[in-house]
């Protein structure tokens, strides 16, 4: 307690320096990082997150011209509105250009918040006739990157450590295959309006190297040609690609968040045909796409093959012998004899298509199709999982629509799968004054409906067994105070893993924002969630079921003290009970963060402080952190200890970026840290990152 104390002591002296300070901008988007924690804590911290902040950094460098925008990448990447873009368009039209950001606060569904927050990424141009570009253009004014990053965990593993020939003989599984050093190498050409093209290499720690089955080099190879606005054609992809439409119910490929973290930006908008750059082994495609306008309507055709990673058994009777995949496997990662003989075991084919017609205040699309797999899906059925895809084919088809009507925005999508089964979800986000908006949403997703690439709004990703009533809002009560809140009930009419009867839940949020000027802000956050889950310990013949509960309660300030001098302080307490017949359990993460960049040297410094103390792992805290470029970090944080990290930018030439970090994990409760073939024999882990950027 003293601690936290300490810590709150320094916020209040921090702050009354502040006041003594002019303004400049804090250029924060703490709304990607609270999306990424929520990601974090579904799918895992070794997920590969970088193609969420690809383009906002893209954009950041190439800023979009507001007098004359790309609407797609307004609603895409920045998460406007349909009823913002609306008008804007409106604004533009009637009153010429823009020639000031902050004028964008008098558009109707703009406010100076959000005028602030699009700030780093718009420029103020006068819209000039566009000039056809030539081959030699394209190539003459489109940038070059060259990406080279290393990443290795100091201390020794125990999947590193040495082993007899004998005991690895009994066991191949009990070392990993490779060196525990993460490699990779990534180049891109991008040309803003007509080309892209790259290549990425990627190589995990533990996986080999030009040997045991990667005899190529790296463990994972991605390439892509992306072209744009080539006569009928909006964009053709070769090679890798994603694909998004409608509300992601029967397609979307690449992260999806499966919750907003702003109460009210419940609406996807689908990014159609995109390129693919990640090192993500499994959210892609791998083939041809194209999509073309047709006057009255855009087509998009696509055709993908590529080899997964599952693992394959055989039936051997008197005629034949037939494989079957016992179970698909998405880690990426190829360290073990175990996990390299699962690797490209087994081919995917997929082909369908998309169409989309868009009207003035309104747009609707089908898509459709087709998956089947070299051979049939048969896992081993439980009772939770009965209504999982099995087989060796599959159809999905939906049809999506969005509405403006005056003042709200309507929208939704309802899917089938091959065996009929429905999906649908349906919303609206009401703008009912300049300072309040309302959002409702309601899904309900069929304990059968099957599908493998969606990613569509709910409390799981598999977008099955599962419906729901989400409302929230967002009101500016003053021109420092922002309120958000939303309550989402969920209900799950079959089973679900660890959970052995049809069960419920409810979350509630909200969130109250603070911004003195554009160098000082803060929030204040308070989440409570309950849900149903197996209970062995009132019972030793059967789970009985029993609701757990989580709060969340956080403290966030931000604020920059001297030009070049930004300071994040962060306190967040949680509380969470088991079962309503036990008691809570706690804990606490508080962090400081310092970061400076040097007014007459090209180097910019970013450090952090935190302490932990959680009861349990159950009690483990997220939190976002600094990285690297194209990075994150958001490592959980449990039991007791602290954690630090060091992070160096320094801008060698206009051209030549080196990035550098440093962090370390230390336990006081712990005599060893991870387990199985992570294990450290220590109470502290240490990783390193260092990257090499080259543009031109």
């Amino acid at each position: 307690m003293r601690k936290i104390c300490f810590f709150v002591l320094i916020m209040l002296i921090s702050i009354s320096i502040y006041a003594q300070v002019d303004t400049v901008s804090l250029g924060v988007e703490l709304d990607l990082e609270d999306e990424v924690e929520r990601l974090v804590e579904s799918n895992g911290e070794d997920c590969d997150y970088s193609e969420l902040v690809e383009d906002l950094m893209y954009y950041a460098q190439h800023k979009i011209n507001i007098n004359n925008p790309d609407y797609d990448v307004l609603l895409n990447v920045f998460q406007l509105s349909d009823y913002q873009v609306y008008h804007l368009q409106r604004y533009l039209q009637k009153y010429g250009q823009i020639y000031t950001i902050y004028e964008l606060a008098l558009i109707e569904g703009f406010d100076r918040q959000l005028a602030e927050k699009l700030a780093p990424y718009i420029a103020i141009i006068p819209v000039e006739t566009k000039k056809k570009r030539t081959v030699k253009d394209i190539f003459k004014y489109g940038k070059n990157t060259i990406l080279l990053r290393y990443g290795q965990v100091i201390e020794k593993q125990k999947g590193y450590s040495d082993i007899s020939e004998a005991d690895l003989e009994k066991n191949p599984n009990a070392r990993y295959l490779g060196s525990p050093q993460a490699y990779m190498i990534k180049y891109k050409f991008r040309s803003s309006d007509k080309l892209q093209f790259g290549i990425t290499m990627e190589k995990d720690a533990g996986e080999p190297f030009f040997r045991k089955g990667n005899k190529y080099g790296f463990d994972f190879y991605s390439a892509h040609i992306f072209l744009q606005n080539v006569s009928v054609f909006k964009a053709i992809a070769v090679g890798d690609y994603q694909l998004s439409f409608g509300q992601g119910l029967a397609m979307n490929t690449g992260f999806a968040m499966m919750k907003p973290q702003n109460s009210v930006s419940i609406y996807k908008h689908a990014s159609g045909l995109r390129p693919y750059s990640s090192a993500n082994e499994n959210n892609y495609m791998r083939g041809i796409a194209t999509t073309i306008n047709c006057k009255v309507l855009d087509l998009t055709l696509f055709y993908s093959y590529k080899k997964i990673d599952a693992a394959v058994s055989a039936d051997t009777n008197e005629d034949a012998t037939i494989s079957f995949i016992e179970t698909l496997y998405e880690t990426g990662y190829h360290r073990t004899q175990s996990e390299m003989s699962k690797k490209n075991s087994i081919g995917q084919h997929l082909a369908g298509m998309n169409i989309a017609k868009t009207f003035r205040i309104a747009e609707i699309g089908a898509t459709v199709y087709y998956t089947r797999f070299q051979s049939s899906l048969n896992r081993t059925l439980q009772m939770y999982n009965q209504f999982t895809f099995n087989g060796i084919d599959n159809v999905n088809a939906s049809i999506d629509y969005r509405l403006l009507v005056r003042k709200v925005s309507f929208f939704g999508e309802v899917a089938m799968s091959k065996n009929l089964a429905l999906a649908t979800i349906d919303g609206m986000q009401f703008n009912i004054d300049p300072r309040f908006t309302m959002s409702l949403v309601y899904r309900y997703y069929s304990p059968k409906y099957q599908c493998l690439n969606s990613g569509a709004f709910g409390e799981m990703s598999s977008n099955a067994n599962e419906h729901g009533l989400y409302w929230g809002f967002n009101a500016i009560l003053s021109r420092h105070f922002t309120w958000n809140a939303h309550v989402d009930y969920f209900h799950f009419a079959w089973l679900k893993y660890q959970v052995d009867a049809p069960s419920d839940g409810f979350e509630v949020q909200t969130q109250l924002d603070f911004k003195w000027n554009s160098r000082f802000g803060a929030y204040v956050r308070f989440r409570y969630k309950s849900a149903d889950k197996n209970n062995h310990l009132f019972s030793e013949y059967y789970n009985q079921i029993t609701a757990y509960n989580k709060q969340n309660y956080r403290l966030h300030l931000t604020w920059q003290p001297l030009l070049g001098l930004q300071l994040k302080t962060h306190l967040e307490i949680i509380n969470y009970r088991s079962a309503p017949q036990m008691p809570f359990t706690q804990g606490y993460v508080v962090y400081q963060d310092v970061k400076y960049k040097f007014a007459k040297f090209p180097l910019t410094i970013a450090a952090r402080f935190a302490l932990f103390d959680t009861d349990s792992y159950d009690t483990r805290i997220y939190a976002y952190e600094d990285d690297i470029l194209y990075t994150f970090s958001i490592p959980g944080m449990y039991y007791k200890g602290s954690r630090m990290y060091l992070l160096l930018k320094y801008n060698v030439t206009r051209f030549a970026t080196i990035e550098f970090k440093i962090a370390q994990t230390y336990y006081r409760n712990k005599a060893e840290v991870g387990s199985g073939l992570t294990l450290i024999d220590g109470n502290h882990k240490t990783d390193v990152k260092a990257q090499v950027q080259f543009k031109f």
